[in-house]
């Protein structure tokens, strides 16, 4: 099972691809940039994530997206 996500950027300017980050559990991940809807997409699989994002625009302006903590994806049971 996988969970696609969808981010909208707070950016206003366009994003630099190359320099900008996704982190799932501190670990860099692959993301796809929509400069038509100024979204980002990634995948992540079951499990536990804390995912973090760094967004850097064409300026060189950085916004570092504090972690987003304890995302499940799956069944999870009591």
């Amino acid at each position: 099972m996988e969970c696609f996500v969808l981010f909208r950027s707070i950016i206003n300017e366009l994003v630099d691809e190359n320099r900008c980050k996704v982190y799932d559990n501190g670990r860099e991940i692959d993301f796809k940039y929509y400069s038509d809807n100024n979204t980002l997409t990634f995948t992540l699989g079951k499990g536990w994530h804390n995912v973090g994002i760094v967004l850097v625009d064409m300026a060189g302006n950085v916004d570092n997206i504090q972690d987003i903590r304890n995302i499940h994806v799956g069944f999870f049971w009591l």
